[in-house]
């Protein structure tokens, strides 16, 4: 191979498109905590189960991020996991009849960005960088 061959990224190697979706993924899990402790109240729109599966998903999401950003490879699809399944959390909301508009809105787009915080973690290692630079 010479310098100007391209090859993927090396094995634990964290690409800026991975990086991104790792901060997506985190910002997602902090407003996961978030909303799941102002749901904890007696006046809440959400089961108190819901709300604690939100908040514990969105710890996990946080505590990993870290590792994943340092290329361990395990962090990443425990990642990818807590945010498809908290946005099955965010489902209801289409179905179940009396949620405010301003709910569904929030669950929309929640779940627009965490499947495209998905998309940019599952990008790993399809950066091709020359052959020479690992």
């Amino acid at each position: 191979m010479n310098a100007n061959t391209l090859d993927t990224q090396a094995p634990g190697a964290t690409g800026t498109t991975t990086k991104v979706g790792l901060v997506l993924a985190a910002l997602l899990g902090l407003a996961d905590i978030a909303g799941g402790i102002s749901q904890l109240a007696s006046d809440a729109l959400l089961p108190v189960v819901v709300a604690a599966t939100a908040i514990g998903l969105g710890a996990i999401t946080v505590v990993l991020v870290p590792f994943a950003w340092r290329g361990a490879g395990w962090p990443s699809w425990t990642i990818i996991a807590t945010r498809a399944l908290s946005t099955l959390t965010a489902l209801p909301a289409f179905f179940v009849p009396g949620v405010p508009a301003a709910a569904v809105i929030a669950a929309t787009v929640g779940i627009a960005l965490a499947v495209l915080a998905i998309v940019l973690i599952l990008m790993r290692g399809r950066t091709p960088v020359p052959a020479g630079v690992r």
